[in-house]
């Protein structure tokens, strides 16, 4: 039905040379002058980094904390490889500092391919936030124009895809809400479960209720994961029993 979009990488890549251990860190956001933002990162075991997310605008100097943390992981005669950066959506607080990235890194960086499926800014139920996001969607579209060089792919649930060792399983977005109550914008995240060296992890972004019920009605066994990203921070967002189905060590 997408006729627009790239599709992700379906089938495993045989060739894949391990060079690194597959790595997973938090990355300590700076919560100083605001109380949100999340970004993950994980090192492949080609050496290259998936990353999920980035922080506030408030995060004042964390686009440089984050190349600083990548820079002292790469090695000194190479760029850092970034195999793949995914969006769960489109709030300020989650690609703010992506877009300071790419204009300030963007020499000393190779990005394959950016990974997301924002919630359309002329959605039916977008009265109530639009306006608030409007400004953002136009910045980061606008850091995309600018850098041509790096491929875009619109994610949709049911994908399954691959990144070097990284196994990416798309579980939910804004289609399937539809034409449900989306009134919640972040209700509009694209859930994720990634899995490496046989260990699962869930990305619910900052889903809510709406796009919880879908998942625990949807997936009621596959949700069961070793590790789980709260969803919207640890505020009101997906239900109880997400996470007693997801029933993650940590």
């Amino acid at each position: 039905i997408d006729t627009e979009s790239a599709f992700p990488q379906f089938v495993p890549n045989q060739n894949v040379t391990k060079r690194t251990q597959t790595t997973f860190w938090q990355f300590e956001v700076d919560h100083s002058l605001i109380d949100c933002g999340m970004c993950y990162i994980m090192r492949l075991s080609t050496g290259a980094f998936f990353i999920i997310d980035s922080p506030h605008t408030y995060s004042i100097n964390d686009c440089e904390r984050i190349h600083d943390f990548l820079r002292e992981r790469t090695p000194a005669d190479e760029k850092i490889h970034i195999a793949g950066w995914f969006f769960s959506h489109g709030h300020e607080d989650h690609i703010a500092q992506f877009i300071s990235y790419v204009d300030f890194y963007c020499k000393d960086t190779v990005i394959d391919c950016l990974y997301f499926n924002l919630c359309p800014i002329d959605h039916r139920d977008g009265t109530d936030w639009m306006d608030s996001h409007r400004g953002y969607y136009k910045l980061f579209y606008a850091a995309l124009e600018r850098h041509p060089e790096i491929p875009v792919i619109r994610l949709h649930t049911g994908q399954t895809f691959y990144i070097d060792n990284l196994k990416v399983d798309v579980l939910c977005s804004h289609e399937d809400v539809f034409p449900g109550d989306n009134t919640n914008y972040n209700d509009s995240s694209v859930v994720i479960m990634a899995q490496a060296e046989g260990t699962k992890i869930l990305f619910p972004g900052d889903a809510g209720h709406e796009e919880s019920y879908i998942l625990e009605d949807r997936y009621p066994e596959f949700l069961k994961s070793d590790i789980v990203q709260q969803a919207h921070h640890g505020h009101f967002g997906t239900t109880p029993r997400f996470y007693e189905l997801v029933n993650a060590e940590v």
